[in-house]
């Protein structure tokens, strides 16, 4: 089954609006009729002004200032229905929003019943309450806590932990003289591979031992072949 089309409902007010609007319009178009019907006048008082028929040229320029004072008074009107128009549609407005700010005010005003002063001061005195107690209570707790704990048991962890530290320098320190003979080591092994000889020329060069030897014994040949000799 389909749905009924809903119609939307007119008040008073905008009946008297919509009447307003048309006379208005009205006024309009019978303006522009005035309008159509002076320049006719005027054309016509020319065209008898040209047969030089005065009188009926007269007559048309009157007809045209009839006309013309009825266009003025019509224009008055039409402002005068505008200006209604204006004022009715603020004062509509001015009516929608006096009834927001009403309705407003009455949620504002249940709002604030139901978060009174002395409401949100309670709140806030029992939170404070609320927290004191669970303080005071963490205290409780970490005070049993601390109290199961012993000085020897403290002494004991002090203790393991010097220990511990102690040993870590140990190693370090092992590590650190580890590195430093790999370095001396490496460092050595470069320098035993002469590229230049190193001679000081200052210094006097010692022969073998196995060169002093053989020569002593040709010196003693020597000495010996000459005392034959003699």
């Amino acid at each position: 089954m389909g749905q009924g089309s809903s119609t939307p409902q007119i008040n008073k007010t905008d009946q008297a609006v919509f009447k307003i609007k048309l006379q208005r319009d009205s006024l309009l178009k019978y303006n522009k009729n005035l309008n159509i019907l002076i320049n006719n006048d005027l054309n016509q008082a020319k065209l008898s002004l040209s047969k030089n028929d005065r009188q009926r040229a007269l007559l048309y320029l009157k007809r045209q200032k009839s006309h013309q004072k009825l266009l003025s008074k019509t224009l008055q009107q039409i402002d005068s229905l505008e200006e209604l128009i204006s004022t009715i549609q603020f004062k509509l407005i001015e009516k929608d929003f006096l009834k927001s700010l009403q309705t407003g005010n009455q949620i504002l005003k249940a709002l604030n019943k139901e978060c009174s002063p002395d409401k949100v001061e309670s709140i806030v005195n029992n939170a404070s309450e609320q927290i004191d107690i669970q303080n005071e209570i963490g205290d409780m707790i970490g005070q049993g806590i601390v109290s199961q704990v012993t000085d020897e048991e403290i002494q004991e962890d002090f203790l393991r932990l010097e220990k511990e530290l102690h040993t870590e320098q140990e190693q370090q320190q092992s590590v650190d003289e580890t590195d430093k003979i790999k370095k001396i080591n490496q460092i050595s092994d470069t320098n035993s591979i002469p590229i230049f000889p190193k001679v000081d020329p200052n210094k006097e060069i010692k022969k073998p031992e196995h060169a002093t030897e053989d020569t002593t014994k040709d010196t003693t040949k020597d000495t010996t072949k000459q005392q034959i000799l003699a």
